[in-house]
């Protein structure tokens, strides 16, 4: 089963992703085009996944290792210049116990000394080795990301092409979405009725557009439609222990004030300014300038501050 759906999903993203190079990003409906990047990132990471470990910082440390082990003399090696003279002198002398003495510790210390240059030698002979086979398997890195180049690029070619028909589009469908005469869900219970442009209908737009934005770079928060509040339009909150979740934060808290963020869009829109139905760019301003003017009145508020005397100072 798990196939079939690989399948299937594979065969539409194709097919989306042609209907994107044919100047048609929603042939198949915005579900299918919001599912096709994922399909593609997939066959991205597994071909990368396939791909031979990148060896390049163990080439960088083995090379310093060798290096180090090969330059100038051991320690070893200066211990054993420093102890043969006395190892000279003492083999000279024929007579008194000590010198029988001085004679064994100086043959004992050179022999330690010419374990410990071994030593060093073999290590530096394993350096190398394992730096060969470190060069060695970079070079079937190289390889195969050569052998595998033009896929990954047509891999990353096509995702470029279906985020920028989400981006293309996403206006487009927020103001089908403003337009639209049935009644919206739940969560756009702050959307005006249709009708001529207004201020209101600008910042709705605004959120909407914020929220199409999240929908299409989060694929998992759709599908949670029967939740109904602010997880049907943007899914539950990201639940990773290890990581915040502010934009969704962020939108959740714009949501939840739809209703005044839209009314306070209306009383900030001068009197004969001009509403752009699909600029998102001035949807997305008008949100902004509710959404300050909102939280500076919430201050006003816990400080005494009355509304109207707010705006009159232009909180």
């Amino acid at each position: 089963m798990k196939a079939i759906d690989a399948e299937l999903a594979r065969h539409w993203s194709a097919a989306t992703l042609a209907a994107v190079r044919q100047d048609d990003p929603l042939a198949f409906g915005i579900e299918r085009l919001r599912a096709a990047p994922g399909t593609y990132a997939h066959d991205l990471a597994d071909l990368e996944a396939a791909l031979p470990p990148d060896r390049t910082h163990a080439v960088s440390r083995g090379q310093a290792e060798a290096g180090g082990r090969r330059t100038g003399p051991t320690p070893g090696s200066l211990r054993r210049r420093r102890g043969a003279p006395g190892l000279h002198v003492a083999s000279q002398r024929h007579w008194g116990r000590r010198d029988k003495q001085a004679l064994a510790g100086c043959l004992r210390a050179l022999e330690k000394v010419d374990d410990d240059v071994a030593a060093a030698l073999e290590a530096e002979r394993d350096a190398r080795r394992q730096l060969e086979a470190e060069k060695a398997a970079q070079r079937e890195r190289a390889e195969a990301v050569e052998a595998v180049a033009p896929q990954r690029q047509e891999l990353i070619q096509a995702l470029a092409e279906l985020d920028a028909a989400l981006d293309d589009t996403r206006a487009t469908r927020v103001a089908a979405m403003a337009a639209e005469p049935v009644a919206p869900p739940p969560w756009w219970r702050c959307r005006p009725g249709p009708g001529r442009p207004t201020p209101e209908r600008q910042a709705w737009c605004g959120l909407a557009y914020r929220v199409e934005s999240y929908r299409d770079r989060h694929p998992e928060a759709l599908g949670h439609e029967a939740s109904g509040g602010v997880a049907a339009a943007i899914g539950p909150r990201p639940a990773d222990r290890w990581h915040r979740a502010p934009e969704w934060d962020h939108l959740a808290g714009e949501l939840a004030h739809g209703v005044a963020l839209v009314a306070t869009a209306g009383e900030l829109a001068k009197p004969r300014e001009p509403v752009l139905e699909s600029e998102a760019s001035s949807w997305l301003e008008l949100v902004n300038r509710a959404g300050q003017v909102l939280e500076a009145q919430t201050l006003a508020s816990e400080r005494g501050i009355s509304r109207d005397h707010g705006m009159e100072l232009g909180l």
